[in-house]
């Protein structure tokens, strides 16, 4: 939450939107599960497209559609509008989300951040159901730091309403991402959330000028 400053902020911090510069346009494939065995549920895909632009400098307006295919063939939709506003190096978000949920009735949320953004640190509030309409408030507390330019070490804490803090509810998210080249982004990471308990992650990004490419894994063992 502390990084984000693409279309992607208006599902992981709208204030990211904030920061955001000209207009862009996102595709994204996403696959959960590998491959089943005999008599288990297939792996789900996930189709997206997310854009943001800026109307003047400081703020900017985003939007999203996302369609998932579970392991049961049932299809699942979301979409997503958000704003996002800054003032030197403070940047104030908020979204409107919409998702299916599990064939139940749809379910709607409204989201909001808050970045402040620094040379060398940054950190961020992003608060995920602000009404409780869908569930549990989530408070994602996130924190960035860049030693380098081309370096930069983040930190995501998620803490859900009314849950204690112990180990069955700890929800942590740690970064390195680096660029060693112009363009070339590689990342390493490692968390631990109450499902899937640790996990590691690795990401790849290529950028030439005007078209980029990325790829991300998140797992660890045969998830």
């Amino acid at each position: 939450p502390a990084v984000v400053d693409d279309s992607y902020a208006l599902r992981f911090n709208p204030a990211g939107l904030g920061f955001a510069e000209g207009s862009e346009l996102r595709l994204l494939y996403t696959r959960d599960g590998l491959d089943p065995g005999p008599g288990e549920p297939g792996s789900s895909n996930g189709f997206g497209l997310y854009s943001s632009t800026q109307v003047f400098p400081g703020f900017a307006l985003g939007g999203s559609l996302d369609v998932q295919v579970d392991g049961n063939e049932q299809t699942q939709f979301g979409a997503a509008l958000g704003a996002g506003w800054s003032a030197g190096p403070l940047a104030f978000g908020l979204s409107w989300i919409h998702d299916d949920a599990q064939g139940q009735d749809a379910k709607n949320r409204v989201d909001t951040g808050l970045t402040l953004r620094g040379r060398y640190l940054g950190a961020a509030l992003a608060i995920q159901d602000v009404a409780q309409t869908a569930g549990r408030r989530r408070w994602d507390r996130g924190l960035a730091i860049h030693p380098w330019e081309r370096l930069t070490l983040a930190a995501r804490w998620r803490l859900e309403q009314d849950l204690g803090l112990n180990a069955d509810n700890l929800d942590l998210l740690g970064l390195v991402s680096a660029e060693p080249l112009d363009g070339v982004v590689l990342g390493v990471g490692v968390g631990h959330d109450p499902v899937r308990e640790v996990s590691a992650i690795a990401q790849l990004e290529l950028t030439f000028g005007r078209v980029g490419m990325g790829a991300a894994v998140n797992g660890l063992g045969d998830n």
